[in-house]
């Protein structure tokens, strides 16, 4: 897990600085009072996908994981619907998450 965040740092960084990059660009057509419709909505495609890959990126950081699928929820459910699995899990868990958990 360790090699696989080292190796998405520099992914990050790039997309980063593709994003500020892209935001510099959308600032100066606003600011030279440039009335271009097309080339607002261009930038703003270029940073959404921007930020999009970069969000991706930093899901897969964070949770360890890519995003969940739908095989993946079976095995979630198999796995709640399992006794002692369930039980290893809930023992786990802070008091307050315990209780947010029986909320739901």
């Amino acid at each position: 897990m360790l090699a696989s965040k080292q190796e998405k740092g520099p992914v990050i960084e790039s997309r980063l600085n593709s994003l500020l990059q892209g935001v510099a660009i959308f600032r100066q057509l606003h600011n030279g009072g440039n009335a271009n419709t097309e080339a607002f909505t261009a930038q703003l495609q270029d940073l959404d996908g921007v930020a999009a890959g970069l969000t991706d990126n930093l899901f897969l950081i964070f949770t360890g994981s890519a995003i969940p699928t739908a095989r993946s929820a079976v095995k979630a459910q198999e796995v709640f619907e399992t006794p002692e699995l369930l039980e290893t899990i809930l023992l786990n868990l802070k008091t307050s998450e315990l209780l947010t958990a029986q909320q739901t």
